[in-house]
């Protein structure tokens, strides 16, 4: 969970739920993993968050020819390209 939080704040810096959880789940015993659940996945996730503004500007950085508006399809698509190598 700590390294797609961290992905998640790469993509969206600005996302203070995803750090506060961050910090939370520092040094966490894999043993009492935390469960996390969809209302929270759509607050920290990035790949549920594919019309926020600042993913987007972030993507831009990484991808400069992404449309002014790209579509979520777009988003997801580009995201998974950078998750594929983080």
């Amino acid at each position: 969970m700590e390294n797609n939080l961290r992905f998640a704040l790469n993509r969206e810096p600005d996302n203070e739920r995803a750090q506060a959880l961050l910090d939370r789940l520092a040094g966490q015993d894999p043993a009492r993993a935390y469960v996390s659940t969809l209302e929270v996945e759509r607050e920290i996730n990035t790949f549920f968050r594919l019309t926020s503004p600042t993913v987007v500007a972030r993507l831009r950085e990484a991808f400069p020819d992404l449309p002014e508006q790209p579509d979520p399809r777009t988003v997801f698509l580009k995201l998974r390209e950078l998750r594929n190598s983080w």
